[in-house]
């Protein structure tokens, strides 16, 4: 039986990559574009459209932590079990357990591979029927991808048993196979975490929504009046003509500042009946806080 050579493999290609686009350059790439679902939908949620808010590459980077921690904590956990696990099972299997191994899984892996791959082209086809499952598509393409690379690996495997001058793949074509499986495993993982991230970012709009109540009160002074009309929202004038701020408003939460940029809701806001209010963050307006148990303060 011939010895199998050593080839081009996945790790050379990943290095070849890597020689061509910095890590840290993709990483922060990817951490941008994450950062940047994660506001689109947390902001859409208000009703509000995140350029607004004029939010810089170091935000977005930032934010990108709040949808990633969960999905990297699992992808890390999980290649600990699977090494884990093989270190502990494959010493003790023979070659003989090894071929039969190998049996089992060409079709296995094949009928499950192609599954994975045709429920990955119904996400991306109709995403609208996979918004409660989200990550799914991307999920479904990397084990698809996997699972039919290993698929063929073992038949490739079994052929050089049975066949001792078998030619072997040139490594060109060893090379543009494991690019490919890289291409899609990384657009998996990618179209998965972008899937996530918009799903974390709407679920924190949601916890605001919910919590709304238990938020810091905000009193709001103004030098002229901004027409806030909100149900739950009360507009005063402060007496005195010595007065810098003429204008108080009640009823009032500060959700976030961003870019100079102020959001507030009322405290009768919901996704069904509410209108957010984003101001400008300037000399001519003033915020006081009180917590949400004790009383705003009844004069200017």
């Amino acid at each position: 039986m011939n010895k199998p050579t050593t080839g081009p493999g996945p790790w050379q290609v990943v290095k070849s990559v890597a020689a061509i686009i910095t890590p840290l350059t993709l990483i922060t790439a990817l951490m941008y574009y994450f950062g940047l679902i994660h506001a689109y939908w947390f902001f859409s949620t208000f009703g509000v459209d995140y350029t607004v808010f004029n939010l810089s590459p170091e935000d977005y980077i930032i934010r990108s932590a709040d949808g990633l921690i969960f999905p990297f904590c699992v992808a890390a956990l999980a290649i600990l079990a699977l090494t884990w696990l093989f270190q502990f099972i494959a010493p003790g299997i023979g070659e003989r357990a090894i071929h039969w191994i190998t049996l089992v899984v060409v079709p296995v892996f094949s009928v499950l591979g192609i599954g994975c791959v045709v429920l990955a082209g119904f996400a991306f086809l109709k995403p609208l029927d996979f918004v409660d499952t989200p990550a799914v598509g991307g999920l479904a393409l990397v084990f698809g991808v996997l699972l039919l690379t290993g698929a063929i690996r073992a038949m490739r495997r079994l052929a050089e048993r049975a066949s001792t001058d078998r030619p072997r793949a040139s490594a060109s074509w060893v090379v543009a196979e494991w690019t490919a499986v890289i291409m899609l495993v990384s657009v998996g993982l990618f179209w998965a975490a972008g899937d996530w991230s918009a799903r974390v970012g709407k679920e924190r709009a949601n916890q605001v929504e919910d919590q709304l109540d238990t938020w810091p009160s905000v009193v709001l002074y103004s030098e002229q009046s901004l027409n806030l009309h909100e149900p739950g929202v009360t507009e005063s004038v402060c007496p005195g003509v010595e007065s810098a701020f003429g204008y108080r408003y009640d009823g009032l939460a500060l959700i976030t500042q961003e870019g100079g940029q102020l959001l507030l809701l009322p405290r009768a806001w919901s996704s069904t009946n509410g209108t957010a209010i984003v101001l400008t963050k300037t000399d001519s307006v003033r915020l006081e806080f009180t917590p949400s148990t004790s009383p705003a303060p009844t004069t200017c």
